[in-house]
């Protein structure tokens, strides 16, 4: 029993708890109703296991109690019993009176504090929470028709906590936390699933992104109550002053469409390709309309349905197209008030249900299904000899 300690349970029960630093010391001869000895280990991380051997005469041990891992509110209950007389020789004998084991080998019972059990099974001790607010400041944005959300990392996906509209444009919700709970998350502008990512903040290039992350915000190891605030796509709770704004004012018509959808959304590289930020208003004659205040300069957008649900499809070609990697998308420049004009849907002109082509049935391009004249007829019939007769005939000048 190197390590351990024995004394007198009269003075261990009235003194502090004490480690031994000495060697193996015999155990004394006493009564029955005397504890003697207690093992005491440290263990790595827990909290001291303590062991309790209870002997009778002779050294013979009866049983041990093992209380593991356990606080020192153990031996104050043992003591409180071995003092108010609780621990009767025959409530010690009892459990090995008729064993069949050697007398002299240690009998173990191992419990937990508070608990009654034998086998060493007992609750998992409480968990420890903390309340955290996560608050957003929405000042410099537009909040999408779903509302704000925190998600994201060890929260989960990008709809995986709704926060409550407060007023005067700040969002929260407090959740309550693990102690030690850590990890990335961040704030949404209105997700329609748990995977819309496309509608989380860009914090890009701000000291409280984690680079490593997606660009995340960073929750280090919790270990009290706190208060998350910022403004979104800010490392800071107060917004910064929102830059001017002009009013650009986007139309299309969706008369033409075949499919079937529930609403039309302009999404753009000014709202991060959100889906369903910026839904339009229907007009009720098949064209759609939505005025939005912007910064000057370019952008690149497109017409979507039901966030992302369906798109337009462009190749790169189309006059009011441009391409951005592998995707193209319509293009604007402003610098004041603009409205964009009515477009069709996946198209840079007006919606028509005219056939467009060449209807001259002299020239050489000449579109029988055409209904309406687009001016690309060419090589009509007679109009190069007419020219060849005018030029050859010896005449100053000619006109036709």
């Amino acid at each position: 029993m190197d390590g351990k300690f024995t004394e007198n349970s009269t003075s261990f029960c009235k003194s502090n708890h004490r480690k031994s630093i000495g060697s193996a010391i015999e155990p004394i001869q006493v009564k029955r109703e005397q504890i003697i000895r207690s093992e005491m280990d440290q263990t790595s991380g827990l909290v001291e296991d303590i062991r309790y051997i209870l002997y009778i005469d002779n050294q013979k041990s009866v049983m041990s109690f093992s209380s593991s891992p356990c606080s020192w509110r153990a031996t104050a209950v043992l003591c409180t019993l071995f003092l108010t007389g609780l621990f009767q020789a025959s409530a010690l004998d009892a459990p090995f009176a008729t064993s069949s084991q050697d007398p002299t080998e240690n009998h173990l019972v191992s419990t937990g504090l508070g608990e009654c059990t034998t086998d060493g099974t007992y609750p998992a001790p409480a968990m420890v929470t903390y309340p955290v607010t996560f608050s957003v400041n929405t000042d410099n944005i537009t909040v999408g028709p779903n509302g704000m959300y925190v998600g994201g990392g060890f929260l989960g996906g990008s709809d995986a906590h709704a926060l409550t509209d407060n007023g005067n444009d700040n969002w929260s919700i407090t959740l309550y936390l693990l102690e030690g709970t850590s990890g990335n998350w961040v704030f949404l502008n209105s997700p329609t699933h748990g995977g819309d990512w496309n509608t989380k903040e860009d914090l890009a290039g701000e000291t409280c992104a984690d680079i490593n992350n997606y660009n995340d915000r960073y929750l280090a190891p919790l270990s009290a109550a706190a208060t998350l605030e910022y403004c979104f796509e800010e490392c800071t709770a107060d917004c910064p002053e929102p830059p001017a704004t002009v009013d650009v004012t986007f139309q299309v018509d969706m008369s033409l469409y075949e499919g079937t959808f529930g609403g039309v959304f302009v999404n753009g590289t000014y709202n991060n390709w959100c889906g369903s930020c910026n839904p339009m208003t229907d007009n009720g004659d098949g064209t759609w309309a939505l005025t939005i205040p912007l910064e000057p300069g370019t952008i690149q957008y497109k017409f979507t349905l039901d966030g992302w649900a369906a798109q337009e499809e462009f190749n790169g070609a189309e006059s009011c197209t441009t391409m951005d990697g592998a995707f193209s998308n319509r293009t604007a420049t402003f610098d004041a008030a603009t409205d964009l004009g009515l477009v069709c849907f996946n198209s840079c002109s007006v919606c028509t249900t005219d056939i467009l082509g060449c209807m001259d049935s002299t020239a050489d391009n000449y579109d029988p299904a055409a209904t309406a004249d687009d001016g690309s007829c060419g090589n009509v019939e007679g109009a190069w000899n007419l020219t060849y007769m005018c030029v050859g005939s010896g005449l100053g000048s000619c006109e036709w």
